[in-house]
């Protein structure tokens, strides 16, 4: 476990949240958990972005949400996206980067899409439910599947270096048992630093 403090011995009353990680990093289960305790609303960007039939959000409304978004007093924001990263880790009072290895991220993903592919649609976005698990079929799963490879090389060096700038501070977890240490050990008044 990571963490990147920005004053120490510090009490902050934690109101808006940032999970973010790699597709199948566990961010959306983690924040449901974070929710139940923390009774902050959760917002997931994968069922604010994407609509039915698998259509984008055009960039200007999907900036616009976000923008509305984090100006609430209290949420927990799950969800990577790039292009409005910077806008939710400036207002958030805490960011927890889920820093899984590549191969997990990519095992759960792909047995996820199994799942889907099966008939599970529960964790699909909400507006796709009812829509094919991946837009234009296999090619649509494997383009996915080597974006999720692609994280560890291009996006995650990126986000690591802007972690180091933000101005709240940053829990970075690497694995299983330090997820369940920090949930086990939230309060959801406030977390000592």
């Amino acid at each position: 476990m990571n963490f990147y403090p920005q004053e120490n011995n510090k009490k902050l009353k934690v109101c808006r949240i940032a999970v973010i990680g790699n597709c199948g990093s566990g961010k959306t289960v983690f924040s449901k958990r974070l929710t139940t305790l923390s009774n902050l609303p959760v917002y997931h960007l994968d069922d604010l972005f994407w609509n039915a039939d698998w259509i984008p959000t055009k960039p200007t409304v999907w900036k616009k949400k976000i923008n509305d978004l984090v100006l609430q007093d209290k949420w927990i924001i799950d969800g990577t996206f790039d292009n409005t990263l910077t806008i939710r880790l400036n207002q958030a009072d805490l960011i927890i980067f889920l820093d899984i290895p590549l191969w997990r991220c990519l095992w759960r993903v792909i047995v996820r899409d199994i799942k889907r592919y099966c008939g599970q649609r529960d964790t699909l976005p909400l507006r796709i439910r009812n829509q094919p698990h991946r837009p234009k079929g296999g090619e649509g799963i494997i383009t996915f599947w080597l974006y999720v490879i692609s994280f560890s090389i291009r996006r995650r060096p990126k986000i690591l270096k802007q972690l180091q700038n933000v101005k709240c501070p940053t829990i970075i977890l690497h694995k299983h048992s330090e997820i369940e240490e920090w949930l086990n050990t939230f309060t959801p008044k406030a977390v000592d630093f």
